[in-house]
């Protein structure tokens, strides 16, 4: 359809740019996704910088979706996305993002692949650029 978004789904090196889609680097992506993402201090400051070098500087918005653990780095990285001048809330994931995605809809293999959703807290921050 003539109004259909964009949709990109791709692998980068957070440390290297020339791995990064040239068509979403310069503040032209609307929205990313994703999910735990951080798990070291080192690798903070990379994964902001590409998340402010892709990210629309007019509104745009990173959604990020984690457990509630203590994760090295987690604290510095949501620091740095507000220092850099995006706004933050913090809220519980719609019900339905919990839900088993498999179309089969086997629990046992719901268990097996994502046990973790039954057995731990979520939460999603989205974080919006706003300068």
């Amino acid at each position: 359809a003539e109004n259909s978004p964009e949709i990109n789904v791709s692998a980068l090196d957070w440390c290297d740019e020339s791995t990064w889609p040239t068509a979403l680097v310069n503040g032209q992506t609307d929205i990313i996704v994703g999910s735990d993402l951080v798990y070291s201090l080192d690798l903070v400051a990379p994964l902001i910088n590409v998340i402010l070098s892709m990210l629309n500087k007019d509104g745009g918005k990173f959604v990020y979706v984690t457990t509630d653990s203590n994760r090295a780095g987690f604290s510095e990285f949501c620091k740095g996305l507000q220092d850099a001048g995006l706004a933050v809330v913090k809220q519980k994931p719609p019900a339905k993002f919990l839900k088993n995605p498999l179309r089969s809809k086997d629990s046992a293999i719901f268990d097996l692949h994502f046990g973790e959703i039954r057995d731990q807290s979520f939460h999603m921050y989205t974080f919006t650029r706003t300068k």
